[in-house]
This record gives C-alpha cells, structure tokens and sequence, in this order.
C-alpha cells in the first residue's frame, strides 16, 4: 500500500545542483508522479541530485515534497533511503 518515487538529477557542481533540485521538484509536481491506478494509501515523493564535482562526489540536495534538506557535507545518501523505508 505504498509507492516511493525518486527523480534523480546529475550537477557538475554545487551551484548546479540547487538548480537541478528545483528542477526535479518542479517535474515530480508538473506531472504528477505517483498519482496513477491503483491508488496507494501512502506515497512518498523525493528528488535527489548528485554532485559530480570530484571533490563531492555525493547527493548534496534531496528534498522530500514536503520538506527541505540541504546537505553541504559528503553524505551517504542511501543510509538515510533505508531509514527513510525502514519508518514506513
């Protein structure tokens, strides 16, 4: 009874990345994504861009639909998708 969408982007750097965010936040809302049959009690939406400047190479912005985290430290990202899965 859950669906997770993710839109990923791809930055060459941090400036980008913002950008991108606000890209992905934007398709997710424009086209409606997860809204389609069957209906799921739950849906979790979340964009992600991934910093390839070599000296990041890391997901620095995620945002949950919802709400924003801004990350400016090198993060694991897919830790907090499995704690984010674990809570559902």
């Amino acid at each position: 009874n859950r669906r997770i969408i993710f839109e990923l982007k791809f930055a060459h750097n941090e400036n980008e990345a913002k950008a991108k965010l606000d890209e992905a936040v934007a398709q997710i809302k424009a086209r409606d994504y997860g809204n389609i049959l069957p209906l799921k009690k739950e849906t979790l939406k979340i964009a992600a861009v991934f910093n390839a400047d070599p000296v990041v190479r890391a997901f620095t912005q995620f945002q949950k639909l919802s709400q924003i985290f801004l990350l400016y430290k090198k993060i694991n990202l897919q830790m907090y998708f499995l704690k984010v899965l674990a809570h559902l």
